[in-house]
């Protein structure tokens, strides 16, 4: 079972050069009457909680914000965004769990033809890395498969339009003052905190990782320049 769970704000950036950008933001301190489209096994509990699968197997669930966002100015200019959410996953076993769960920025919220278990919801075995696909996704993988060339069975990767991550690194984060790397296991049955970042030029990073409610880290994700 997978659950994001209490909070979730994404911010989107107009060109850095404007003296006064234009900004979207929102938040959700809990998902009760939240604006979200919902399909498959996704829904919100009575608590407000954003629950993505309810434990049944070989099945998917996506919650999408329901307003479109436009990513690309009139100049094709690519937006940068800022973005955080809470999550945890609880697995019926406490070393065995589903592949993961992804954060996800989609052309369509349509991803019914998308496979579950190692394609997380998010492509097919026919399309996988076809770049008409169109989303950049955040994996918190908790499976290693072969086939995606995966680093491990605790890992977090950056994906473009298919399930092979253009980077990835263990799942943890730096800690202060050290800078010394913990580990930090995705089926620790806690709340954890995810930052994600993309900027306009072609560099981004994504998933520096927290315990839920420490101050935001550097960057555990970040492909070369």
């Amino acid at each position: 079972m997978s659950v994001i769970s209490l909070l979730f704000f994404l911010t989107l950036h107009h060109g850095f050069l404007l003296a006064s950008p234009a900004v979207d933001q929102f938040t959700f301190d809990g998902f009760a009457g939240a604006n979200l489209l919902l399909d498959g096994t996704a829904a919100v509990t009575a608590d407000g909680l954003l629950m993505l699968t309810n434990g049944t197997t070989l099945l998917k669930g996506h919650a999408f914000y329901s307003s479109i966002l436009r990513f690309h100015a009139a100049a094709s200019t690519p937006r940068s965004f800022s973005t955080a959410f809470v999550f945890g996953i609880l697995s019926e076993y406490a070393d065995i769990s589903s592949p993961g769960l992804a954060f996800v920025v989609s052309k369509s919220s349509n991803f019914s033809t998308a496979l579950q278990s190692q394609y997380m919801g998010l492509a097919n075995a026919a399309n996988n890395g076809n770049a008409s696909n169109h989303f950049l996704a955040v994996e918190l993988d908790t499976v290693v498969n072969a086939e995606f060339g995966d680093m491990s069975g605790n890992h977090v990767g950056i994906n473009m339009d298919g399930l092979k991550s253009v980077v990835a690194d263990n799942a943890g984060y730096y800690e202060d003052g050290t800078g010394a790397f913990r580990n930090m296991s995705l089926l620790n049955r806690t709340a954890a905190q995810v930052w994600v970042d993309l900027t306009r030029s072609p560099r981004w990073s994504a998933s520096p990782w927290r315990p839920w409610r420490c101050p935001s880290p550097r960057g555990l994700c970040s492909p070369p320049p």
